[in-house]
């Protein structure tokens, strides 16, 4: 698993445009629920507006969501920082 960033220089240089981050076999990004879901790895419930993980795809898996601390966690990263 591993994380990259995007940018955008049409926005500015060095201007974060999106977070791609690997999980599985899959490409997830960084977004903002537009509605009520559940965290796919600890079930917590992730309110609309909550900073959330999903997966760049038009699979089975499109509709999952991953909270941002468990993403942390699954990149090595620490959450609580």
């Amino acid at each position: 698993m591993h994380s990259r960033f995007l940018t955008a220089d049409r926005w500015g240089p060095g201007l974060v445009a999106a977070v791609l981050v690997t999980y599985g076999n899959q490409m997830w990004v960084a977004a903002v629920s537009r509605k009520i879901h559940n965290c796919e790895r600890c079930s917590a419930r992730l309110e609309k507006g909550t900073s959330i993980y999903r997966p760049v795809t038009n699979a089975h898996n499109r509709m999952e969501r991953i909270c941002r601390r468990c993403m942390s966690i699954l990149v090595g990263e620490n959450p609580d920082a």
